[in-house]
């Protein structure tokens, strides 16, 4: 059964949002109540020493508006009794300072196409005059005498990907000054950000400056949320790409292994709004196209890491140098408000796969409510789907590799990656062969893996 369900929502008035929504099978729009959101970008304007221009303040805005109404509005709804995946249309009313920017139809077509293909939702929007400004516009700093434009700006997430990724570009660059930028919801977020960049900065001698921008919703609680948030990633690209125009850098940098950035299907029964694309080569190209053409300058975000998997970025020496900060690192679909993670999720069995496959396994913490590669583990049929889900996977792939032309066999199993392949060769060589490489790679490190050498011992009643 198809299901169209629309939502509107009017951002216009500062730091409050109104929404209603109406699916097919009702006649009137039911209105939700109206919640309150916040992002603190002070740390922008202080660690740049200078105010943020209205044009970053309005991007800020666009992506935090369309990051809490993707939170908002819920993909499945009850449909005479049964639970409906809906295909969401968003209508967005966005407070801005450039109208005019904003409303030019090839920017808005840049972001709905970038949207679309993040959330697999339509998104309209219409925007109004702001006339709030944002604290960071008003900052005045007396003194500033700081030249970031030979600056590196890179997202600094607080993962196991972006720690290694950190180090490497660091090592790469040791002359050049570093900005790392961050988005903390919580502060446990925020505090073990910061205990990471401090120790990665250290061990590399690298002059470095973390900006972290806090978030938060208030009142949202109160109402049921949607748990793919797909548009988190736009949110945060949009976080290092006004760090970097503001410090007068024309490019971002994201760590991302190629594995994870691409992110095929585990299973048949995945369809694409089931797969995060927030670093997928087609996002990456699409959010530098839109910056670029908005920002009348070239823009160009990118990932020097799509090649490798998550072991080799681990293997790095200059991740080898900060390992000690490992244990901070969060990678983690279900990672609890203490900052515990569930241990058999997609991302924490490829973060133990890639530290045990590094040699970095004593680096890791215990926060972990089960750990499927302790061999005294007695997990629950339930907490071994995504262990069975990636062997899945890398059966498929390995499968692959035993035809005499593996690309067009893992072409055949997997089209997505012809998206993936197309957006990189504008940028790359030789980008099938690396690519190709990339999954091989992670298919031995898989039937290497620990924890699935013991799967047939973990069955539990």
């Amino acid at each position: 059964m198809n299901c169209r369900t629309h939502y509107h929502f009017d951002f216009s008035l500062p730091g409050q949002i109104a929404w209603k929504w109406r699916g097919h099978d009702k006649g009137l729009a039911i209105p939700e109540e109206p919640v309150l959101f916040q992002l603190n970008d002070d740390s922008l304007a202080l660690g740049l020493m200078s105010a943020v221009d209205p044009l970053l303040a309005d991007l800020l805005n666009i992506a935090v508006s369309v990051h809490m109404a993707d939170r908002l509005a819920l993909k499945e709804r009850y449909v005479a009794g049964q639970s409906i995946r809906c295909h969401r249309v968003f209508d967005l009313i966005l407070a801005v300072d450039d109208c005019k920017l904003w409303g030019d139809e090839q920017v808005q077509q840049k972001l709905r196409r970038l949207l679309g293909f993040l959330s697999q939702d339509t998104w309209n929007f219409r925007f109004v005059r702001r006339h709030e400004r944002r604290r960071s516009e008003a900052q005045r700093v007396l003194f500033s005498g700081k030249d970031f434009r030979a600056c590196e700006v890179a997202l600094f997430s607080g993962g196991l990907d972006s720690l290694a990724g950190t180090a490497i570009q660091m090592a790469n660059s040791p002359n050049k000054p570093f900005i790392a930028v961050s988005a903390s919801p919580t502060n446990i977020h925020f505090g073990r950000q910061r205990r990471q960049f401090r120790i990665v900065a250290n061990a590399l001698s690298s002059p470095g400056t973390h900006i972290t921008f806090k978030y938060c919703m208030r009142g949202g609680s109160k109402s049921l949320q949607e748990p793919s948030r797909r548009t988190r990633g736009f949110a945060f690209l949009v976080l290092g790409a006004v760090t970097s125009l503001a410090a007068g850098v024309d490019q971002l940098t994201v760590h991302e292994n190629g594995f994870g950035a691409i992110n095929l299907p585990y299973d048949s029964s995945l369809l694409g709004v089931d797969l995060t694309r927030a670093m997928h080569p087609t996002t990456l190209r699409d959010f530098s196209e839109l910056i670029s053409f908005a920002f009348a300058k070239p823009f160009l975000v990118r990932n020097d890491c799509v090649f490798s998997t998550k072991a080799e970025m681990c293997r790095a020496p200059a991740a080898s140098s900060a390992a000690s900060a490992i244990t901070d690192t969060f990678s983690c679909d279900r990672l609890t408000r203490s900052g515990h993670h569930c241990g058999y999720c997609t991302s924490c069995l490829l973060r133990q796969l890639a530290l045990e496959n590094a040699g970095l396994q004593a680096f890791d913490h215990d926060r972990y409510l089960i750990r499927l590669t302790d061999p005294l583990a007695h997990p629950k049929p339930h907490h071994l789907h995504g262990l069975a889900a990636m062997s899945w996977q890398a059966a498929r792939l390995r499968n692959c590799f035993k035809e005499k032309c593996s690309w067009h066999a893992l072409l055949s199993e997997f089209p997505e990656l012809q998206i993936a392949a197309a957006c990189l060769a504008k940028d790359f060589e030789n980008v099938t062969a690396r690519l190709s490489a990339v999954y091989r790679q992670h298919v031995d490190e898989w039937f290497h893996f620990s924890a699935l050498h013991q799967l047939p011992t973990k069955s539990a009643a």
